[in-house]
């Protein structure tokens, strides 16, 4: 089976998923915690948790108790890493936050050497390199006369969320390597529905900010909310699918896709749908969008051969 169509699957998700939340975050919450988005995020992977269950076909149980820890300590990596990114994207553009993305394969690769033994041919690093600077240039978007200028409490945070996402994907493979795959997505679960539950139950303030998010945006935007998030997690069962075909660096250099991902989907919604969302669409931006594509493809090519 070919992981690298398999780790595709996930910066598609996640792109969908960003539109989604790029429209809902703009229009309707602006004005909420951002502890409000890893509640909904919670209780969407506790609806889902029975379905883990169910494909896993054996007791939870099952695996042992040390891993089953591990596999909770990866879950809340990722709700903690969510955090961290929804923290930076409020203080700074989409465009100037994103490119840090691009930490993430280099922290997996280095957490992968040590932690699983993984190693990289030549040919793969050279790749990987190439997909990487590919897509942080694509993920840059600057303005005429503009300087780029990060405060470093954003810059501390994408750096603690590429850290955390890459452990998380690291600590899943250490285990679901040699477990049910079904069953250490579930544990997993648990750990991210965790942080949820705990902001939920002793946190009032973003309890009561939930219940207003609710009641006054209607059944309507609550089900997109829960849409995105199913969106995501599914990107992540593709994703946690790939790290155990291939090395977690290489399937995290796979997700350098999402900014071609999303500029396709971008265009299509600003023709289709102007009134919901407008992309910018100037050949100043197009251009070196599409040269930087092409630099993708030669680096997946390098990985792939």
């Amino acid at each position: 089976m070919n992981w690298f169509l398999i780790a595709l699957i996930a910066p598609l998700a996640y792109s969908i998923a960003n539109f989604i939340d790029k429209i809902l975050l703009s229009k309707y919450f602006r004005s909420f915690s951002l502890f409000v988005f890893i509640i909904y995020s919670a209780i969407t992977t506790i609806i889902v948790l029975p379905v883990f269950i169910i494909f896993g076909g054996t007791g939870i149980l099952q695996i042992p108790l040390n891993d089953i820890l591990i596999l909770i300590t990866a879950g809340i990596c990722q709700a903690v890493a969510i955090y961290f990114y929804l923290f930076a994207l409020y203080r700074e553009d989409t465009s100037l936050v994103v490119p840090f993305f691009q930490l993430i394969p280099i922290f997996s690769f280095i957490l992968g050497f040590f932690i699983l033994n993984e190693v990289l041919s030549t040919g793969q690093i050279i790749g990987s390199a190439i997909i990487i600077f590919g897509a942080a240039i694509l993920s840059f978007e600057i303005e005429e006369g503009r300087k780029i200028k990060f405060r470093h409490h954003v810059i501390s945070a994408m750096i603690l969320m590429s850290i955390l996402v890459a452990l998380g994907g690291v600590l899943f493979k250490f285990v679901a390597v040699s477990n049910n795959f079904w069953l250490s997505n579930f544990w997993e679960s648990v750990g991210f529905a965790l942080v949820g539950s705990t902001i939920f139950i002793f946190r009032k303030k973003d309890r009561n900010e939930f219940y207003d998010s609710v009641r006054l945006h209607k059944l309507k935007i609550t089900l997109s909310v829960l849409l995105s998030e199913i969106i995501t997690l599914g990107g992540n069962l593709s994703l946690n699918f790939a790290f155990l075909l291939a090395p977690v660096a290489l399937v995290r250099v796979a997700e350098g896709y999402q900014s071609i991902f999303a500029l396709v989907i971008g265009i299509i919604i600003t023709k289709m749908f102007p009134k919901v969302l407008q992309e910018k669409m100037h050949w100043r931006h197009l251009v070196p969008k599409i040269l930087t594509i092409i630099v993708i493809l030669v680096g997946s090519y390098l990985i792939l051969n």
